[in-house]
C-alpha cells in the first residue's frame, strides 16, 4: 500500500503506539514509531525529509516532549510538532501551542480526534 503522508510516532508506551499507528494507517498516513527522544532525533536525521510531522508524548524516558520539540524547530523548523499527553496542560506547555506548527491532542484520543488535529497539522484524512 502506497502511503500519502508520513507521521514519526514518539511514545515510550507500545500499545499507544500501535494504536495511533492503526488510526493513522486508516487515514493513508503511514508511520516511523520511537520510544524515546534519541530514538526520535535519529529517526528525523534519517528520514527528516519523508517526515510530514511529529506526534510526540510530553513524557518520555529520556527527555521531556518540549525539548525534543525545540531540537526538532532547530532541524526541521516548519515540521508540525503534535504533542499528545494524559495529564493538563501546565503554562509551559500552553505557551508551546501559541508557537507556529504546534498542536496538542489529549489522551485517550480517539478516532475522530486524532483525524481532527492530524488535518489541522497536515492537512489530510
Amino acid at each position: 500500500m502506497q502511503f500519502s503522508k508520513l507521521i514519526l510516532i514518539v511514545e515510550d508506551d507500545g500499545s499507544i503506539r500501535r494504536l495511533a499507528r492503526r488510526m493513522l494507517r486508516a487515514m493513508d498516513v503511514d508511520t516511523i514509531e520511537a520510544e524515546s527522544g534519541a530514538l526520535a532525533r535519529h529517526e528525523l536525521i534519517r528520514n527528516g525529509e519523508r517526515v510530514h510531522a511529529v506526534l510526540v508524548d510530553m513524557r518520555l524516558p529520556d527527555t521531556q516532549g518540549d525539548a525534543l520539540a525545540d531540537w526538532i524547530r532547530k532541524t526541521h523548523p516548519e515540521m508540525p510538532v503534535i504533542f499528545f499527553s494524559g495529564n493538563h496542560l501546565n503554562d509551559q506547555a500552553r505557551a508551546r501551542l501559541e508557537e507556529s506548527h504546534t498542536f496538542f491532542l489529549g489522551k485517550p484520543f480517539t478516532r475522530e480526534t486524532l483525524t481532527d488535529v492530524v488535518v489541522k497539522a497536515i492537512g489530510c484524512g
